[in-house]
């Protein structure tokens, strides 16, 4: 169905651009999309949108994201407003007459996959230049960066979009701003479990579950950790991690149950001096606070899975 809604929305939605070339002193307004509502995709973009707005100060950037990836860029100082997306068409028709008034200069699409919803949100908005990853073929692109990223570091691609700025040699740190509340929040929680540095953080859980870390693999892990070790992981799962450590009576392994939001994380995160966690939003958040990590990839078991490079 996706296919076939992918089909019918280039028929009446993938209009012909003329390429143009990026005069930065022209962009007064750019839209960033980012459909896939990923958190560690959306950290990583944190520093495109950092070196953009420092750079060109006088352009106003606004992002169409979801409401996992909000949380990470609802306090970002560099970004002009924050439009959440739903799935569904009447969402999306929604999202369009919102976006539809303000006059965009720029679209920045940082995803390969294109689907009907993005080809109607461009075709919609009408920006004078839309930039797009590996999109040879469709019309409504002016500028398609078609380089094989695959066996490239993620940071290669936002290189490519930032070189379309003539912006040489950027700081590509990620750029996460935590509020006082979270933090408050969490120190309250080591308190109160005589949690004292250093400590480590041990998340087992990651967005597919074939790159979990097992239980019985943080069990041995745990034997040769000496100091505190905080577990952590979504919610619904913190009873699984609380009757793991209850049944191995683990005095120096904690879940702190209070700890709900993604920010909350991140907060706890920033404070560790060891994070160990598989392939997922927590290896960004931790690059992001620079902290220590050791981080498991799966193998690599074909040629369009190069997790292991990309990330």
């Amino acid at each position: 169905s996706k296919a076939f809604l992918l089909k019918l929305s280039r028929l009446f939605f993938d209009r012909e651009m003329v390429y143009q070339k990026i005069v930065p002193s022209e962009i007064h307004r750019l839209l960033f999309l980012r459909f896939d509502d990923k958190i560690g995709d959306m950290i990583i973009n944190t520093s495109l949108i950092r070196e953009i707005k420092l750079n060109y100060p006088n352009i106003k950037i606004d992002v169409v994201c979801g409401q996992s990836s909000f949380d990470v860029i609802k306090n970002n100082p560099f970004l002009n407003q924050i439009f959440l997306f739903k799935k569904g068409f009447v969402s999306s028709f929604k999202l369009a007459q919102r976006l539809k008034p303000n006059p965009y200069d720029l679209v920045i699409d940082f995803r390969e996959l294109t689907d009907a919803r993005t080809l109607y949100i461009l075709n919609q908005v009408n920006a004078k230049i839309n930039i797009g990853i590996k999109k040879e073929g469709y019309k409504i692109y002016n500028i398609s960066i078609n380089d094989d990223f695959r066996k490239k570091h993620i940071t290669e691609k936002i290189k490519s979009v930032l070189n379309l700025f003539y912006i040489q040699n950027p700081n590509l740190n990620y750029d996460l701003h935590l509020e006082p509340e979270d933090l408050k929040k969490v120190n309250i929680a080591l308190k109160e479990a005589s949690i004292h540095p250093p400590f480590i953080v041990i998340n087992p859980y990651a967005a597919a579950r074939f790159r979990n870390i097992s239980l019985d693999r943080v069990l041995e892990m745990i034997q040769f950790i000496a100091v505190p070790i905080v577990l952590i992981g979504p919610p619904h799962k913190h009873e699984d991690l609380k009757k793991f450590i209850k049944e191995n009576q683990l005095s120096n392994v904690f879940c702190l149950s209070s700890v709900q939001t993604i920010m909350e994380t991140a907060s706890i995160i920033s404070m560790a001096d060891l994070v160990i966690t598989p392939d997922t939003s927590i290896v960004h958040l931790a690059s992001a606070f620079q902290r220590p990590t050791i981080a498991l990839f799966r193998e690599d078991r074909q040629e369009l899975e190069q997790n292991s490079v990309i990330w």
